[in-house]
């Protein structure tokens, strides 16, 4: 929920965007993919990838992938979380898919992220190129 107000900033205006944020957040870290989101929405995939990504918001995908990045920092905060038990609890298909996207989006290894506070990881995602 703390990650809600970003969606002025990540140009999140219209209505769908910002019901789709809404279940990205609630969801992502669980393991949501395109498909089942677009089908609760009531449609096509690629329309909803399309209309999440206008008027300069981020690609579904990668709003998806940073909500989850968000969780394994929080996780790994916890000196008993291994990078590998975020990978799992996060539905990161393998360890390394977790460390190239938090190398990719962060700039920093998954075990890093978990050093940045919440404050630090909403500078880096919206100024992020991902999100051009």
């Amino acid at each position: 929920d703390d990650l809600l107000p970003l969606a002025g900033q990540l140009n999140l205006t219209d209505d769908l965007q910002l019901r789709v944020w809404e279940d990205v957040i609630r969801y992502a870290p669980g393991g949501l993919d395109t498909l089942t989101l677009a089908l609760r929405f009531g449609i096509r995939r690629e329309t909803l990838s399309r209309r999440f990504a206008a008027g300069g918001a981020p690609s579904l995908k990668r709003a998806m992938d940073a909500v989850r990045l968000v969780a394994a920092a929080q996780l790994l905060g916890n000196p008993g979380y291994r990078v590998e038990d975020a990978a799992r609890l996060l539905h990161f298909s393998s360890v390394t898919l977790l460390q190239h996207t938090a190398r990719r989006t962060f700039g920093v290894s998954a075990r890093e992220i978990a050093t940045m506070d919440a404050e630090r990881i909403a500078q880096v995602l919206v100024a992020a190129p991902i999100w051009r």
